[in-house]
This record gives C-alpha cells, sequence and structure tokens, in this order.
C-alpha cells in the first residue's frame, strides 16, 4: 500500500493490550493444535499395537495349522491379503492425519 506523504509518519502503532491479545489467543489455538496432534499420535499408537496383536494371532494360527493344510499357493494368496490389509490400514492412519490437519 503506498500512502500519501503526509501520513508515512503517522503509521498506527498497535496497542501493546492488542498485542499481548492476539499472543494469548495464538497460544491457545496452538495449545488446541496441540492436544488435537497428542490425541492422534495416541490413537495411530494404539490402533498400531492393535494390528500388530492381531497379526500374532493370526500368525499363531496360521503356523498351528497342520503341515500341508495350507498350500504353498494358499499361503502366498493369504500373505497378498495379509500385505493389502496392512496396506489399507496405514493409508488409512495417513489420511486420517490429513484429514486433521486439514481442521487446522
Amino acid at each position: 500500500m503506498v500512502y500519501p506523504p503526509q501520513e508515512k509518519s503517522q503509521l498506527v502503532v498497535p496497542d501493546s493490550q492488542v498485542l499481548v491479545d492476539k499472543i494469548v489467543r495464538l497460544q491457545r489455538q496452538i495449545a488446541k493444535k496441540q492436544e488435537k496432534l497428542d490425541f492422534v499420535e495416541e490413537h495411530m499408537s494404539t490402533m498400531t499395537d492393535e494390528l500388530k496383536k492381531k497379526n500374532r494371532i493370526i500368525q499363531g494360527y496360521v503356523m498351528n495349522q497342520e503341515s500341508g493344510t495350507l498350500s504353498t499357493e494358499n499361503m502366498d494368496e493369504n500373505k497378498v491379503i495379509e500385505e493389502r490389509l496392512l496396506w489399507r490400514f496405514f493409508v488409512t492412519l495417513i489420511d486420517m492425519k490429513l484429514e486433521w490437519w486439514s481442521w487446522s
């Protein structure tokens, strides 16, 4: 913005109370966002732990099957399914993280 010559020396300086209020408001916003971030991180950690537990259960079940019950082809198919599920899980986590950031 271009000021006329007489106004250049008369720039308005914000009141210190206005600046303090703005700082307080920004600090509150930061605190809210940090709370959301902490929640999402904790939730993701919990979901990851649950997925690991379920994965161990599935692996234990597969390992306890009689030898030859699952053919090599079935094992390959199960591995592909497991990888797809894990991929979808992590994509969902990423989408949640992106969605969370868009709220901010």
